[in-house]
């Protein structure tokens, strides 16, 4: 038997890198219901935290989904390794910390589209209120958000080698790919504190505000739909089947590859 319903006012499903900052941003609201769900665990490891130690969580089952791509004919039948995330946190717990924003050009196409309100001048106060980038102190970068970034430190011989040979190819040096330039050649910041990665889940969800409930090891099995209105998912935990209602809106952040899978297993099909 199902357990009763529990009902909130915002229902994240997925706790990566957009959900773990949706829920917090929503959570804001003092009178705001939120929870956050969340199919892997905590996301604490030292091989999380240690930067270096990406390689030992890439194939764990603890913190990585190891998404396989089906038998491709191109590469005599092999199948390609998708390393996805997996806990509190998402693909930000063992990617390369590599923080870099989509490029300026297409978000404005975007809005060309008719996206009103994404285009990058639209876009950039968010991205300066995510982020505390110290080092940078420019209209393109904020100081003060929960997202930490740094330099990633001291050019090497190879790294100014590189660098001479890009601009004799024709291209520049970039000193920071998040201004108001963001081809060339150049270092990157990355999401790196005083030796430290910074996952998402580090950066928002440190302290969670008591209106915001997370729930890890529950995985989402469908969206619950009343005629065409989301009003709830169903997903299975250590307890077993149960349902959670959302008062306002759910919201899946499941990523590329969840969010189709789940809209597609509720009978809505692909994203």
């Amino acid at each position: 038997m199902s357990a009763p319903a529990k009902e909130y006012d915002y229902i994240v499903a997925g706790a990566g890198s957009a959900g773990c900052a949706l829920a917090a941003r929503l959570a804001e609201d003092p009178d705001a219901r939120v929870l956050l769900v969340e199919a892997g665990g905590n996301g604490r490891s030292l091989f999380v935290t240690m930067p270096a130690g990406n390689g030992f969580l890439f194939g764990n089952p603890k913190y990585d989904w190891g998404s396989q791509s089906a038998p491709q004919p191109g590469l005599n039948g092999r199948r390609i390794y998708y390393p996805r995330g997996k806990g509190l946190g998402g693909t930000s717990l063992l990617n390369g910390m590599i923080y870099i924003r989509g490029n300026a050009r297409d978000y404005d196409r975007w809005r060309q589209s008719g996206l009103e309100g994404w285009g990058y001048a639209d876009l950039l106060p968010y991205f300066r209120r995510a982020e505390a980038t110290p080092h940078r102190d420019d209209p393109y970068h904020g100081r003060t958000g929960p997202l930490r970034t740094s330099p990633t430190g001291n050019y090497c011989e190879i790294d100014r080698m590189f660098i001479a040979a890009a601009c004799q190819a024709g291209g520049r040096e970039n000193p920071d790919f998040n201004g108001a330039q963001q081809s060339g050649a150049g270092r990157f910041d990355a999401t790196v504190h005083h030796g430290s990665r910074q996952s998402v889940a580090r950066a928002y969800l440190a302290r969670p505000p008591r209106n915001l409930t997370i729930r890890t090891g529950a995985r989402i099995t469908s969206v619950v739909l009343e005629g065409s209105r989301a009003v709830g998912l169903r997903m299975i935990d250590g307890d077993g089947e149960q349902v959670v209602r959302a008062a306002c809106e759910v919201i899946l952040s499941l990523g590329a590859f969840g969010s189709p899978q789940v809209l597609m297993l509720s009978g809505i099909g692909p994203a």
